[in-house]
């Protein structure tokens, strides 16, 4: 029980945070999917809670949802983290580059709650099944939830229609999940296009090149066309700064700039050849793999410059921090699982 009212704190305080959505300034729509997702699934949860299980056995019976309920905590706050970031008021550039690609709502928070969410039910209804004494009700039980998994429910519709809402796979969420993500890229387009037809942006070079690094990535009908962008763009800012090496190498970098640390992968030679993999991996956007948000080029001194997020770890330094003693699992099994694929 507690691990739920922790879980109701977070969704809370989510509600709270989304009071100023139109605060929002990137990914809003994304923000609103995420809360209504989140709002559903914890309804969806204490109904099942309420429906099968007794609260005099709190302590004697639902210890098995202990662990289910922990890890969708964790996803909850991880979606909160998600909000405030959106939320946060820095630099509107910093801001648009950091996450005009990213895709973390629906590939990363969703997902793991999608994941999670039938593990939650299944821990409720195995905790149902031993609820109360009378043992024709617990074997009346079992026949009412083993309906769920027999063979036909394996179509995909019928599934839908008849489980959708409680498992989150209702019509109107799949098709939000299609369209939310194109749809905030879409918006935060047409915002760059107001400010530069507006002239709200002034007679700043800077600015409006900046402008033209994130249409030529926003915008579909205008790729980059063989060309990155001129690395003064980046190294002539007036907050550009390079803070320390990364790694044993001199490749990687840790800079500043435009208020935000980022990554820098610098390298020399003849940048033609490697246009069409550069632009192929700038496209590339997955919460399983490394960010590059843009890049830029200098072709008479013959260097490439790659902006990428900034990591404070990477997954063998989280191992050795999260494994010990008194926890030899640093991952649950639905993200182990998904790691495992990734890799393979």
């Amino acid at each position: 029980m507690e691990q739920f009212r922790q879980i109701g704190e977070v969704l809370g305080s989510l509600k709270a945070l989304m009071v100023f959505q139109e605060d929002i300034q990137i990914n809003q729509r994304q923000c609103c999917l995420l809360l209504d997702i989140f709002t559903l699934a914890y309804d969806s949860i204490a109904e099942e809670m309420r429906q099968n299980l007794k609260f005099e056995e709190k302590h004697t019976k639902w210890r098995i949802l202990e662990q289910p309920l922990r890890e969708l905590h964790r996803i909850f706050k991880e979606g909160e983290l998600y909000i405030r970031q959106c939320l946060e008021t820095k630099d509107w550039w910093a801001k648009a580059i950091t996450l005009y690609q990213n895709t973390d709502c629906v590939e990363f928070y969703i997902h793991n709650l999608l994941c999670c969410i039938p593990i939650v039910i299944e821990a409720i209804e195995l905790a149902g099944e031993i609820s109360g004494w009378d043992q024709d009700e617990i074997q009346k039980k079992r026949f009412v939830y083993s309906i769920k998994y027999q063979k036909e429910w394996n179509d995909p519709k019928l599934f839908q229609w008849k489980f959708g809402k409680q498992y989150l796979v209702s019509q109107d969420f799949c098709n939000r999940l299609d369209t939310v993500w194109k749809e905030d890229r879409w918006i935060l387009l047409n915002k760059i296009q107001e400010k530069r037809l507006s002239g709200s942006m002034s007679s700043s070079k800077y600015e409006r090149r900046l402008t033209d690094l994130l249409c030529k990535n926003l915008d579909g009908s205008e790729p980059l066309n063989g060309k990155l962008l001129p690395c003064s763009i980046l190294v002539s800012s007036k907050d550009y700064q390079v803070r320390r090496r990364l790694g044993n190498g001199s490749h990687y970098k840790e800079i500043l700039w435009l208020g935000e640390s980022f990554a820098l992968r610098h390298f020399f030679g003849d940048i033609e050849p490697l246009i069409p993999e550069i632009s192929q991996i700038l496209s590339l956007s997955h919460p399983n793999i490394m960010h590059f948000l843009c890049g830029f080029t200098d072709e008479e001194k013959k260097e490439c410059f790659l902006v990428m997020e900034l990591m404070t770890r990477d997954l063998c330094s989280y191992i050795k921090e999260m494994y010990g003693p008194r926890k030899r699992i640093p991952f649950s099994l639905p993200v182990a699982c998904r790691y495992y694929a990734t890799d393979c």
